[in-house]
């Protein structure tokens, strides 16, 4: 029977956590590196394998999908409203061609219709926040709007 290394290279705990980027601290020696025996063909392997029942679903732990096809997995930024004002603002300007899109080193022909529908997006995302943000959240998405509004406007 062969033997097989698995690296475990999520960035979450268990505890829905973000896992320390230093890697220091709290990391658990079981979860960093785990060797299996490979199963004889025909049976499952793996922890799961003893508890799990089969579900047909496919790979739920992002480490795979249908295919076998390795997923890439990213660090994003913290979930909330200003990295999504944020991000919907970066993906005006791509449109705008005032930023090339990620990976790229020039900026791409302004897409009009595409830019003009984002930045109708952060200003439906205005209207229905109204009264809700703080006044931090309230101004950058006043000045993106306005940038981008302006930008826009030149263009046409």
């Amino acid at each position: 029977m062969s033997e097989i290394t698995v690296n475990d290279r999520r960035i979450f705990r268990k505890d829905g956590e973000p896992e320390d980027p230093a890697g220091g601290g709290g990391a658990d020696p079981q979860k960093e590196s785990e060797t299996l025996a490979a199963p004889e063909p025909g049976t499952k392997a793996g922890p799961e394998a003893k508890s799990a029942p089969e579900t047909g679903g496919g790979d739920k732990s992002g480490g795979g999908d249908k295919s076998g096809r390795r997923q890439h997995h990213h660090h994003h930024p913290p979930a909330n409203l200003v990295t999504m004002i944020l991000g919907l603002a970066t993906s005006a300007k791509i449109h705008l061609g005032e930023q090339p899109p990620e990976g790229a080193s020039e900026p791409l022909p302004p897409d009009m219709p595409q830019a003009k529908y984002v930045i109708d997006l952060l200003g439906v995302l205005q209207e229905k926040t109204k009264g809700n943000l703080d006044e931090s959240e309230d101004q950058l998405l006043k000045a993106i709007l306005y940038d981008l509004r302006m930008h826009y406007v030149r263009l046409n």
